[in-house]
């Protein structure tokens, strides 16, 4: 498809029944934002824009705008503006960068878009498959999504999930978030509770259990990141740079630049098996078992001195070769064996000498025959 690069100015439309991409340049304050823009990012707190915005500056300052900004031409009275219906944070970082002295002025790389399309469902997609929205986020997506197209019933949610291309079961994870005490969603918001799951789980507890439960989880991942940092022969990790006068450098996940000063750590982001692990040590609730925790069991159970080495090292291979999917489930077999004393058979018999089950039988058919053989021979 032929592209054409225009100027900021008002193009004549091609025939009805062809589309044609226009790319245009323009300063950042001839671009405002549409409303369907502000719905994306419902749940951005200012603080996180600013750190995003900022980030952003640097990545356009360094490797340039390595995506068009989709915008919509608005007529009004003969004048011509554009609103931007995805690629705010683009914007402003080149606001940003142009408001720095001795700087080239930068101008925004732009799309065009048909008005009449559904804007928001293209700024929402947009930034789905660019970035990965929070959960409170998605949360208020999936019910503006409902609210705008105005679907109602049982219905609902498989109409969602078709138009946001997520699974219906999602969707409904999604719609609980909304339903989160306002202590849950300010966890969510500071980064604390990394994933839906953790968030669906922490619900299920009982109100007044739940500030504990995610205390004590909290403790499980943090430990859990030091044992992993100090595997891994690094620093501990969850550490981010401070500046002399002990402002913070960027958000955790961000890349900061080394500077001197104090570390200060940053707690580990608490996911599900956290929660899990949690509630079992309390005692006060029930919660199923992940891959996670059996992960994590084979591991110190590879570690026990009280173990025999042969079981040691089948827990060893489980953990990190076989569940991550490699080795063999024949040589699972073998180390499983070792660790048992011998392998049974697929009929449930002891395999032979070297089972210790099949040594005690075999010891104690000689003993019976022993005794046999010594009854006949007294009869005589």
């Amino acid at each position: 498809m032929e592209q054409e690069q225009v100027s900021a100015q008002p193009v004549a439309a091609e025939a009805a029944d062809v589309v044609v991409n226009r790319y245009l340049y323009l300063v950042p304050e001839l671009l405002t934002a549409n409303e369907a823009n502000d719905k994306a990012r419902p749940a951005e707190t200012p603080e996180q824009r600013k750190a995003r915005v900022e980030k952003m500056a640097e990545s356009i300052a360094a490797n340039g705008q390595e995506y068009p900004v989709l915008c919509i031409e608005v007529e009004d009275s003969g004048v011509v503006t554009y609103e931007y219906v995805d690629g705010g944070c683009r914007v402003e970082a080149i606001a940003l960068l142009n408001s720095q002295p001795n700087v080239p002025a930068r101008q925004v790389w732009c799309s065009l878009v048909d008005p009449k399309d559904d804007l928001f469902r293209k700024a929402v997609t947009a930034n789905l498959h660019r970035t990965q929205n929070s959960i409170l986020d998605m949360a208020h997506i999936v019910q503006e999504s409902i609210e705008r197209n105005s679907w109602k019933g049982r219905g609902a949610q498989t109409k969602v999930a078709a138009y946001l291309g997520l699974s219906t079961t999602r969707v409904n994870d999604y719609l609980k978030v909304l339903r989160a005490p306002k202590a849950i969603k300010d966890q969510i918001l500071n980064g604390t509770l990394a994933t839906i799951e953790a968030v669906l789980l922490l619900m299920q507890q009982p109100a007044a259990e739940q500030e504990r439960v995610l205390a004590d989880a909290q403790a499980v991942a943090d430990e859990e990141e030091r044992e992993t940092a100090g595997a891994a022969g690094v620093e501990e990790a969850g550490q981010i740079e401070e500046t002399a006068d002990g402002e913070a450098g960027e958000e955790a996940g961000e890349a900061t630049e080394p500077k001197l000063g104090r570390k200060a750590k940053k707690p580990a982001k608490v996911k599900a098996r956290h929660i899990a692990a949690a509630v079992r040590k309390s005692g006060g609730g029930t919660a199923k078992r992940s891959r996670g925790d059996m992960v994590t069991l084979l591991r110190d159970w590879s570690k026990d001195e009280g173990l025999r080495q042969p079981a040691r090292d089948w827990a060893s291979y489980m953990a990190s070769t076989w569940l991550p999917g490699m080795g063999t489930s024949a040589t699972a077999r073998s180390k499983f064996a070792a660790a048992t004393g011998g392998e049974a058979l697929a009929s449930g018999k002891p395999s032979g000498p070297k089972s210790n089950i099949g040594k005690a039988i075999a010891a104690e058919k000689a003993k019976k025959l022993a005794a046999k053989a010594k009854g006949k021979k007294g009869k005589k």
